[in-house]
């Protein structure tokens, strides 16, 4: 939380109006304080985490093996993915993703109804938040963007994709996003690029005391 607010261009971030989502090649994690602090969270931070196992590699697994029937000990690389692949893949994704809980589900509805939110998407070089910020071209993005970089990318081969980080799971990274924001309706992402905690401990006061 402290990390992604502590590389916000616009500034300290309030808390109780951030979501920080962070995934990784086997599960992802989404962390807020949600709009209010769950009577049995005995913790000094109050804050609440929801996670599942998808990451990149389980999507890209799951698309090399379920949907297009490969074996994925040979077989490594999607590419070129269809249409009808890239929607059978999110179908699949979204119902390995759990039950939205109520402190998400209410922290999001805070935004539908007109308060700012902001969703902060971290991660290094290679992950699925940068990589939907460079086919898409900017660093805020809901998931009509992420579909149209989808279709921009799944008829390519690894060599047409060479010029992003592991070409081989381009595709299953950004359906990968796209489902879970449509499953969640999580209205925009903003990628904040930051790998490890050191910018929160250097932006958190009681670290230094």
């Amino acid at each position: 939380m402290r990390c992604a607010g502590g590389i916000s261009a616009e500034g300290p971030v309030d808390d109780s109006r951030l979501l920080v989502w962070d995934v990784g090649g086997a599960s992802f994690q989404i962390v807020g304080k949600g709009p209010e602090r769950l009577a049995w969270d005995s913790s000094s931070s109050g804050l609440q985490v929801y996670e599942g196992p998808l990451g990149a590699s389980i999507a890209t697994a799951a698309l090399v093996q379920e949907v297009q029937g490969h074996d994925f000990a040979h077989v490594h690389s999607p590419n070129p993915v269809s249409l009808s692949q890239a929607e059978m893949l999110a179908e699949k994704i979204q119902a390995m993703v759990p039950p939205c809980p109520n402190w998400l589900q209410q922290s999001l509805e805070v935004e539908r109804g007109g308060a700012r939110l902001r969703v902060a998407g971290i991660g290094g070089k290679t992950c699925v938040f940068r990589i939907a910020a460079m086919v898409l071209g900017k660093l805020r993005y809901n998931a009509d963007d992420v579909w149209e970089a989808v279709k921009l990318s799944r008829i390519c081969s690894d060599a047409e994709l060479a010029a992003y980080p592991q070409p081989d799971m381009v595709v299953p990274k950004l359906v990968a996003v796209y489902a879970v924001m449509k499953k969640l309706q999580i209205p925009h992402v903003d990628f904040k690029y930051c790998n490890g905690s050191c910018i929160g401990i250097l932006c958190s006061a009681d670290a230094w005391v």
